[in-house]
């Protein structure tokens, strides 16, 4: 049954407006989750205003680390590339409304940092 479901729901994704690379990213980025929000919780890394995830200064990340960082910058920026076409809006409207979700789904203590290069943590 639940092979079933997935065959079916693989099907319906180009009508949904994804592609199997679409579905293929966002996988990735939620594997990636549960480490990337460990390092946030450490401060080790937080979020930028333009919704890429940046090092915070005087941290020392492993090289294991800056390639998880790494790969899901890109990941994200793909993403956001692949809906701004399907959505007709800009990549830079996608990324400001990824950002103000990001912030306001963000637990208090994570760390951002505004245009201006200041870090934050939210309140």
């Amino acid at each position: 049954m639940r092979l079933l479901m997935l065959c079916l729901g693989l099907l319906l994704l180009p009508q949904l407006g994804f592609s199997e690379s679409m579905w293929t990213i966002r996988s990735r980025i939620m594997d990636r989750k549960d480490d990337i929000e460990k390092m946030k919780q450490e401060k080790l890394v937080g979020e930028s205003y333009d919704a890429v995830l940046v090092f915070l200064p005087n941290t020392k990340p492993t090289e294991e680390q800056k390639k998880l960082i790494a790969a899901q910058n890109a990941d994200r920026e793909e993403a956001f590339s692949a809906l701004a076409k399907r959505k007709d809006k800009t990549v830079l409207e996608i990324i400001q409304g990824k950002a103000k979700e990001i912030y306001e789904d963000s637990p208090k203590g994570f760390m951002f940092l505004d245009k201006e290069g200041k870090w934050t943590a939210k309140k």
